[in-house]
């Protein structure tokens, strides 16, 4: 695999104008700003406030995914990723495992 050479978190592009200031890239929280939201494939730079902003329903959705795949043989670094974000989250019957440590 690849050595990354470059990991951009948080970019934001602004440009000076006679009129003021134009923020071109302000990263996920000028979606917020604006009432919108972001794709989650960009979840290496979300923080986990970002994600229940934009998405109030993940919490469900990963208690969801744990009880139809208990053995979690389904998985992805992006579900591996969040899952460990929320782990945190309110502990579940559904969450034996994260719930303990």
């Amino acid at each position: 695999m690849a050595e990354r050479l470059l990991d951009i978190k948080g970019l934001k592009t602004h440009f000076f104008t006679d009129e003021g200031v134009v923020r071109a890239v302000d990263g996920i929280d000028l979606a917020i700003e604006r009432g919108g939201s972001y794709y989650l494939t960009y979840h290496r730079w979300a923080t986990r406030a970002q994600v229940e902003t934009c998405y109030p329903q993940f919490n469900e959705f990963l208690r969801l995914k744990r009880e139809h795949d208990p053995e979690e043989r389904f998985q992805s670094d992006w579900y591996r990723h969040y899952r460990a974000m929320f782990k945190g989250a309110e502990p579940s019957a559904a969450w034996p495992a994260l719930a303990g440590g």
